[in-house]
């Protein structure tokens, strides 16, 4: 089976790998691309406060939280929020949740993929096209049940 999918990688700095997003609130009408990094290390993605507060959320208002054992190794309780659409070259996510984490705008970081998008794809990084391959993943590959 080929891979289908392909995302130009759009950074690559201080060995981070970053992809080019769009996301859109449609509540106020907020569009925009980002830059996401790949990270197999994450459980869940996750965008900065920046882009929240540019998507209309206050990080400090936030209705919903999730306890979360971050990359530094401390556990927080991190802000949550439902983005009504998120896409990822040909790819749509639509009413995804992504946590708000502060210290993304510390590292001029707008958002995150962690593997809660990522197990849904085999995928293959070329560094001699610039450009992350993907295919999809059958459901019942991922999806664990009792």
């Amino acid at each position: 089976m080929k891979f289908t999918i392909e995302i130009p990688i759009s950074k690559y700095v201080k060995n981070r790998i970053s992809v080019t997003c769009h996301i859109i609130n449609k509540q106020n009408n907020y569009s925009a691309n980002i830059n996401m990094v790949v990270d197999t290390g994450a459980t869940k993605s996750a965008i900065s406060n920046y882009v929240a507060t540019k998507l209309g959320y206050d990080p400090s208002q936030a209705n919903r939280f999730e306890i979360v054992d971050t990359a530094g190794g401390e556990i927080e309780e991190i802000p949550v929020y439902r983005i009504d659409i998120l896409r990822i070259a040909t790819e749509q996510y639509d009413c995804i949740d992504l946590l708000c984490i502060k210290y993304l705008d510390d590292q001029f970081i707008d958002g995150v993929l962690g593997m809660d998008i990522l197990t849904g794809y085999d995928i293959y990084i070329s560094f001699t096209d610039q450009k992350i391959h993907l295919r999809k993943r059958p459901i019942k590959d991922y999806i664990h049940t009792p």
